[in-house]
Protein backbone atom coordinates (compact mmCIF):
# COMPACT_ATOMS: atom_id res chain seq x y z
CA UNK A 1 0.00 0.00 0.00
CA UNK A 2 1.48 3.43 -0.88
CA UNK A 3 1.76 5.71 1.92
CA UNK A 4 0.78 9.43 1.57
CA UNK A 5 4.58 11.48 1.60
CA UNK A 6 5.90 15.09 1.97
CA UNK A 7 8.64 15.95 -0.54
CA UNK A 8 10.93 18.55 0.65
CA UNK A 9 13.66 19.65 -1.76
CA UNK A 10 15.69 22.46 -1.30
CA UNK A 11 17.70 23.49 -4.30
CA UNK A 12 21.00 25.82 -3.39
CA UNK A 13 20.56 29.24 -5.85
CA UNK A 14 18.11 28.90 -7.53
CA UNK A 15 16.36 32.53 -8.30
CA UNK A 16 12.92 33.22 -8.36
CA UNK A 17 13.41 33.71 -12.23
CA UNK A 18 14.55 30.15 -12.90
CA UNK A 19 12.18 28.36 -10.56
CA UNK A 20 9.09 30.12 -12.74
CA UNK A 21 10.90 29.00 -15.87
CA UNK A 22 11.11 25.19 -14.22
CA UNK A 23 7.44 25.52 -14.12
CA UNK A 24 6.66 27.13 -16.90
CA UNK A 25 8.51 24.19 -18.81
CA UNK A 26 6.74 21.50 -17.08
CA UNK A 27 3.22 22.86 -17.64
CA UNK A 28 2.54 21.51 -14.12
CA UNK A 29 0.15 24.33 -12.90
CA UNK A 30 -1.96 24.01 -15.99
CA UNK A 31 -1.27 19.82 -15.95
CA UNK A 32 -1.20 18.89 -12.66
CA UNK A 33 0.14 15.49 -12.34
CA UNK A 34 -2.63 13.42 -10.77
CA UNK A 35 -0.59 11.55 -7.81
CA UNK A 36 0.04 15.42 -6.10
CA UNK A 37 -1.85 16.65 -3.70
CA UNK A 38 -0.57 20.14 -2.56
CA UNK A 39 2.69 21.96 -3.73
CA UNK A 40 4.19 25.05 -1.78
CA UNK A 41 7.33 26.80 -2.67
CA UNK A 42 9.21 29.78 -0.93
CA UNK A 43 12.64 31.67 -1.43
CA UNK A 44 15.31 30.78 1.17
CA UNK A 45 18.79 32.63 2.25
CA UNK A 46 20.41 30.08 0.11
CA UNK A 47 17.50 29.41 -3.01
CA UNK A 48 14.41 27.54 -3.03
CA UNK A 49 12.39 25.05 -1.04
CA UNK A 50 9.56 23.42 -2.34
CA UNK A 51 7.17 21.39 -0.26
CA UNK A 52 4.93 18.64 -2.24
CA UNK A 53 2.50 16.32 -0.56
CA UNK A 54 2.34 12.95 -3.03
CA UNK A 55 0.54 9.81 -3.04
CA UNK A 56 3.45 8.20 -2.79
CA UNK A 57 7.61 8.72 -3.20
CA UNK A 58 7.08 6.49 -6.44
CA UNK A 59 4.90 8.90 -7.97
CA UNK A 60 6.92 11.56 -7.32
CA UNK A 61 10.30 10.06 -8.33
CA UNK A 62 8.46 9.07 -11.88
CA UNK A 63 7.03 12.83 -12.27
CA UNK A 64 11.00 13.64 -12.06
CA UNK A 65 12.03 11.47 -14.39
CA UNK A 66 9.49 12.07 -16.77
CA UNK A 67 9.00 15.81 -16.52
CA UNK A 68 11.17 17.38 -14.28
CA UNK A 69 14.29 16.31 -14.73
CA UNK A 70 13.97 16.95 -18.89
CA UNK A 71 12.79 20.40 -18.18
CA UNK A 72 16.16 21.05 -15.67
CA UNK A 73 18.25 19.83 -18.62
CA UNK A 74 16.45 21.57 -21.44
CA UNK A 75 16.56 24.84 -19.50
CA UNK A 76 20.07 24.31 -18.48
CA UNK A 77 19.93 24.59 -15.11
CA UNK A 78 22.18 22.75 -12.58
CA UNK A 79 21.84 23.48 -9.32
CA UNK A 80 22.65 21.32 -5.69
CA UNK A 81 19.51 19.80 -4.65
CA UNK A 82 18.75 17.59 -1.50
CA UNK A 83 15.11 16.01 -1.60
CA UNK A 84 13.87 14.11 1.75
CA UNK A 85 10.54 11.86 1.62
CA UNK A 86 8.83 11.65 5.04
CA UNK A 87 5.06 10.11 5.59
CA UNK A 88 2.51 12.57 6.11
CA UNK A 89 1.68 13.14 9.89
CA UNK A 90 -1.15 15.86 9.43
CA UNK A 91 -2.77 18.59 7.74
CA UNK A 92 -5.19 21.32 8.67
CA UNK A 93 -5.44 24.24 6.15
CA UNK A 94 -8.95 25.78 6.87
CA UNK A 95 -8.34 28.67 5.06
CA UNK A 96 -6.42 27.36 2.06
CA UNK A 97 -8.89 28.13 -0.80
CA UNK A 98 -8.50 31.98 0.18
CA UNK A 99 -4.95 31.84 -0.55
CA UNK A 100 -4.89 32.52 -4.68
CA UNK A 101 -7.19 35.21 -3.95
CA UNK A 102 -4.93 37.16 -1.46
CA UNK A 103 -1.55 36.67 -3.19
CA UNK A 104 -2.20 37.75 -6.98
CA UNK A 105 0.61 36.57 -8.28
CA UNK A 106 0.10 33.12 -6.97
CA UNK A 107 -1.05 30.41 -9.84
CA UNK A 108 -4.81 30.72 -9.88
CA UNK A 109 -4.66 34.33 -8.98
CA UNK A 110 -6.51 37.45 -9.76
CA UNK A 111 -3.35 38.65 -12.07
CA UNK A 112 -2.26 35.38 -13.01
CA UNK A 113 -2.16 34.21 -16.36
CA UNK A 114 -0.48 31.03 -17.51
CA UNK A 115 1.19 31.27 -21.23
CA UNK A 116 -0.08 29.58 -23.69
CA UNK A 117 -3.58 28.48 -21.91
CA UNK A 118 -6.91 28.96 -22.08
CA UNK A 119 -9.05 31.09 -20.17
CA UNK A 120 -11.38 28.07 -19.04
CA UNK A 121 -9.90 24.15 -18.98
CA UNK A 122 -12.96 22.57 -18.89
CA UNK A 123 -15.61 23.02 -20.83
CA UNK A 124 -18.82 20.15 -20.48
CA UNK A 125 -22.12 20.15 -22.41
CA UNK A 126 -25.58 19.14 -20.42
CA UNK A 127 -28.53 18.27 -22.16
CA UNK A 128 -31.49 17.77 -20.35
CA UNK A 129 -34.66 17.61 -22.95
CA UNK A 130 -34.67 20.92 -25.02
CA UNK A 131 -32.52 22.78 -22.67
CA UNK A 132 -28.10 22.78 -23.17
CA UNK A 133 -26.58 23.91 -20.59
CA UNK A 134 -22.44 24.86 -21.25
CA UNK A 135 -20.64 24.87 -18.27
CA UNK A 136 -16.92 26.34 -17.96
CA UNK A 137 -14.32 25.30 -15.55
CA UNK A 138 -10.66 26.40 -14.87
CA UNK A 139 -8.55 28.29 -12.22
CA UNK A 140 -10.92 29.85 -9.90
CA UNK A 141 -13.87 30.75 -12.51
CA UNK A 142 -16.67 29.06 -12.81
CA UNK A 143 -19.30 29.92 -15.35
CA UNK A 144 -22.85 28.61 -16.38
CA UNK A 145 -25.21 29.56 -18.98
CA UNK A 146 -28.46 28.05 -20.70
CA UNK A 147 -28.80 27.64 -24.67
CA UNK A 148 -32.27 26.35 -25.94
CA UNK A 149 -32.32 24.05 -29.10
Amino acid sequence: MNKVVVMTMNVDGLTRKEFRAILNEMGVEARPEPGIYQHISHPTETGFRIIETWESQAGFEEFAERRLKPAVAKLGIQRETTISFQPLDNFFGPRLNELPGLIAELPGGPNTTIPGTLAFLIFVLILVGDRMTLVAMGGNKLEIGALTL
